[in-house]
Order: structure tokens, then C-alpha cells, then sequence
């Protein structure tokens, strides 16, 4: 298993979904980090993850993914920040 790979993006797409019936599946969530889309779908779960997730598990997910995807970190970052204005996200560190 790719475990130790996988293990913050998994972390923090369960923390993204405590408050919903449908898990948020990390997969989904990468290739949205990737592309910079958010589906309609993951919303919700997104807006949880921007406002809930410890900091420290959301940038170890963002650089998961760079490794994973052998892209920027900087780029998911933007993307992230992008999303948290449009869900308007009330934590300070996406203002």
C-alpha cells in the first residue's frame, strides 16, 4: 500500500468529512488540488477542510500531492487560497 503516501491526503479528506455521510476520497481531492476545479460535489467537504483541518495536515497533504504529482507546491497552494475566497473560507491564513 502506498501508506505513507497517501497517509496525510487520507487524514485530512476524513477530516473534511466528519460532518457528512459521503467520505470525501482523497483521490478526488488531489486531482481537484491538481486542476485547480472544484467539483460541485466536494464543496462542502472543501469548505470544512479550508476552515477545520489543522494547518499543519493541510500543508502536508499540499506537498503529498506536489510530491505525488511532481508539481509546485505553490501552484496547489494557489489553488487552495483560490477556493477558500470562493467558499469564503472565515480562517485568517487564507485572507
Amino acid at each position: 500500500a502506498r501508506a505513507g503516501h497517501t497517509h496525510a491526503l487520507q487524514l485530512v479528506s476524513q477530516t473534511a468529512s466528519v460532518s457528512y455521510k459521503t467520505v470525501l476520497d482523497p483521490d478526488v481531492l488531489a486531482s481537484a488540488l491538481v486542476d485547480g476545479e472544484l467539483p460541485e460535489g466536494i464543496k462542502p467537504h472543501v469548505a470544512t477542510l479550508l476552515d477545520e483541518a489543522p494547518l499543519s495536515l493541510i500543508v502536508a497533504a499540499v506537498e503529498e500531492v506536489a510530491a505525488k504529482t511532481q508539481l509546485a507546491p505553490k501552484l496547489l497552494w494557489k489553488h487552495l487560497i483560490d477556493w477558500a475566497h470562493t467558499l469564503q473560507s472565515p480562517r485568517e491564513v487564507w485572507a
